[in-house]
């Protein structure tokens, strides 16, 4: 059928539906879907969206539990990574500064939703960092999603949360000390960088 009716009596495409439990698998396809939706801050909708919106809207959609603020979402989210490898980012990446969030689409461009340009847009990420240091100062941390704890890396099959945890948001920074104290690596072969 065309239309799904809603318990409230109103009607929505039926394609625009999922079945619950079944998630995205990739959060940055999902971030995409909002590129040029107008900045709104404290918007999370395709009438406007802010920076932290955008990056919870996107995690939310592959099962991945994320806080609404970006100082939540920089606590509470993946493993850090080292802080002045602009160059070994990847697709998935967050990268934040005080009070603002983006996402990596590949090595050099962040999608984030901002009052710069008053939408959501995608551009290198180094002219944003620029930008960005000269009014609110310089980036605070980059994180990578990985397996566990409801994230799993962009290129996994699923990014819905498995029964196999092993990392936890709100353990992050002992598991990173951890993990670098054992020289652990992700499979991307980068390393994490010591927490804080």
């Amino acid at each position: 059928e065309q239309f799904a009716r809603l318990a409230d009596g109103r009607f929505v495409f039926a394609r625009h539906l999922k079945p619950l439990g079944e998630w995205e698998s990739d959060y940055v396809a999902v971030a995409g879907m909002f590129h040029h939706v107008p900045y709104y801050w404290g918007g999370k909708s395709v009438q406007g969206l802010d920076c932290s919106g955008l990056v919870q809207l996107a995690l939310e959609a592959c099962g991945i539990a994320c806080p609404r603020d970006s100082d939540l979402q920089e606590r509470d989210l993946g493993v850090d990574l080292r802080l002045n490898d602009l160059d070994g980012l990847k697709r998935g990446d967050l990268v934040f500064w005080d009070g603002h969030a983006g996402i990596m689409t590949d090595g050099a461009t962040l999608l984030h939703a901002n009052g710069h340009h008053m939408l959501t847009v995608a551009e290198p990420l180094r002219e944003a960092v620029d930008r960005i240091a000269r009014s609110y100062g310089q980036v605070t941390s980059i994180k990578v999603q990985v397996a566990g704890g409801g994230a799993q890396l962009a290129g996994s099959p699923s990014c819905a949360p498995t029964a196999e945890t092993f990392f936890s948001g709100m353990l992050e920074s002992i598991t990173a000390t951890r993990l670098v104290s054992a020289g652990a690596k992700f499979t991307d072969g980068r390393r994490p960088s010591r927490a804080a």
